[in-house]
């Protein structure tokens, strides 16, 4: 779900969307290593999860969301193509037990 939301198309939609008006690069270097960063140097442990960063992301652009509805937004506002690419190995196995 986080390589969604880290495209660029994707996350500049969501900014758009959310009325943050700040190129979409910006808030995956937050996201990525700005933020994570920040933590480490006032000592608290380096994420771990997904979770933790979708929580980050949605912090910034103002989705004030559940990583379940996080999710659900970033399918939403995601091209086809793009889900295909990204989740190719899972319809594969789908349509292999079709």
């Amino acid at each position: 779900m986080l390589q969604l939301a880290f495209n660029q198309d994707v996350v500049d939609h969501l900014a758009q969307r959310q009325k943050v008006d700040v190129n979409g690069q910006i808030i995956i270097q937050k996201v990525t290593q700005e933020i994570p960063m920040l933590l480490r140097q006032n000592g608290f442990p380096p994420l771990s999860e997904a979770k933790d960063y979708v929580r980050l992301y949605a912090a910034v652009t103002r989705m004030h969301t559940s990583p379940p509805v996080f999710a659900e937004v970033v399918l939403a506002n995601t091209d086809d193509h793009l889900l295909q690419q990204n989740f190719a190995s899972i319809i594969a196995a789908i349509e292999a037990l079709q």
